[in-house]
């Protein structure tokens, strides 16, 4: 296996494609040069043949599982190390086979299969926790999200700002998802109501993204563009403290907004943002987050 990666660092820095093809014939199963391949069919636009060199080089991975390795793996007790480079073509490949099955619209499997790269390594080597959420929602898992959320956290108003004070919530993607699960699952809307109204105080930003990506469903509606012109939400961007968080917030608007289209999401989503914007110019807390 050494002598195959040593050919295959030449290969690579031959820049020559046809050297990885015959470098595949001649080791058919080796890692590195399976997930390279299947990144150039990829970006050639054969997504059906890049997912069959995935699955060939996750098959390749279960391979050399230890024989305790997949009982340990189902009750969730597999454990992984991310910074060996061994094990770097496990989540690589497992990660992009997760993106090749909600391309496809394997939602459901998309999402057991996070789960699993997740279990692997709790650090999330892989980002898993910026699309994990989106998975549960698109296959109808509200219950597991909000059960895998755990504390939802508070949002507190300190120092003139409001600020989550959870985990997950730190997330705008959980922020957000999280009351859209409670929104499709509670049977008092005013625990989703509370939810979206931290999310929108905590990461306004996220929302005024998402809204740019609904540009059609909303540019005609006066009330919208009040709310978008609010403080609030108009440059929430800028006020970021974190170009990090500015970029979950950008992920989440292009992964999710799609779920946020609907009229009738559009409408709730409106009445928290007026809310959110009355409470903001208030200046106090509310008892509607409690």
């Amino acid at each position: 296996y050494a002598q195959a990666t040593f050919d295959f660092q030449i290969a690579v820095a031959s820049h020559d494609p046809n050297r990885l093809f015959h470098l595949l014939h001649r080791y058919p199963w080796h890692l590195e040069t399976l997930l390279r391949i299947a990144e150039l069919y990829h970006y050639s636009g054969q997504a059906q043949e890049s997912a069959e060199i995935l699955e060939r080089c996750l098959y390749a991975c279960e391979r050399a599982w230890h024989p305790h390795f997949a009982s340990a793996a189902s009750n969730g007790l597999a454990r992984l190390d991310s910074n060996l480079e061994q094990n770097k073509p496990m989540f690589e490949a497992l990660f992009r086979h997760v993106v090749a099955l909600t391309r496809r619209g394997c939602h459901k499997t998309a999402l057991e299969c996070s789960k699993l790269l997740l279990g692997f390594d709790h650090a999330d080597p892989m980002g898993v926790l910026c699309c994990i959420d989106y998975f549960a929602l698109r296959c109808q898992e509200e219950k597991w999200l909000l059960e895998f959320a755990g504390t939802f956290g508070d949002c507190k108003f300190v120092d003139g700002v409001w600020k989550s004070c959870g985990s997950l919530l730190n997330f705008p993607g959980f922020a957000y998802s999280t009351a859209m699960a409670l929104y499709s699952t509670a049977d008092d809307i005013a625990t989703a109501d509370s939810a979206l109204l931290k999310a929108m105080l905590a990461h306004p930003y996220a929302w005024t993204a998402t809204l740019w990506k609904l540009d059609a469903a909303v540019s005609n509606d006066k009330d919208w563009q009040e709310i978008l012109s609010h403080p609030h939400f108009d440059f929430s961007n800028c006020a970021l403290e974190s170009r990090s968080l500015e970029h979950l917030s950008e992920i989440f608007a292009t992964r999710h907004h799609l779920l946020w289209r609907p009229d009738q999401i559009l409408e709730w989503t409106k009445r928290i943002a007026r809310i959110a914007c009355q409470l903001i110019e208030s200046q106090e807390p509310s008892d509607f987050l409690d």
